[in-house]
């Protein structure tokens, strides 16, 4: 008999991802380091069959990083979710979410969190970890 494995979200922070959203009186201002010249992010994160389920941003202006994310992306989010640290969360088209809120600790600073499902979360740590990937919690 063959059992099969449930997909598992695994929060992966350190994943090729250097984005860093932060506001300053209420504009938005996004940073980003491009991956390496030979690495095509999109094809091998294909590739490899990753699919991002949950991206959470830690922000210092919830509402303008929600704006700008509407405008942009034309998403809508809803109300704040106490399961979620109060997070303000708009379904994605094609499956996932966006989840934007603020720090809840002096070290919760302003981050883009992306929470990967994959079919094998014991594989997925050792390959992260086999690439220099550091876990600050385990399952």
């Amino acid at each position: 008999m063959t059992t099969q494995r449930k997909p598992t979200l695994l929060p992966m922070a350190l994943l090729g991802l250097a984005l860093h959203l932060s506001s300053c009186n209420s504009s938005l201002t996004v940073k980003t380091s491009p991956p390496p010249a030979h690495m095509d992010t999109r094809v091998e994160a294909e590739a490899a069959g990753m699919t991002v389920q949950y991206l959470e941003i830690v922000s210092s202006d919830v509402d303008a990083t929600c704006a700008a994310l509407s405008k942009v992306h034309d998403v809508r989010f809803g109300d704040p979710d106490a399961m979620l640290g109060n997070a303000r969360v708009a379904n994605l088209r094609g499956g996932g979410m966006i989840g934007v809120r603020a720090s809840m600790a002096k070290h919760d600073v302003p981050i883009v969190r992306p929470y990967l499902l994959v079919e094998d979360i014991e594989a997925a740590v050792q390959a992260a970890e086999a690439v220099g990937g550091e876990f600050a919690m385990g399952a």
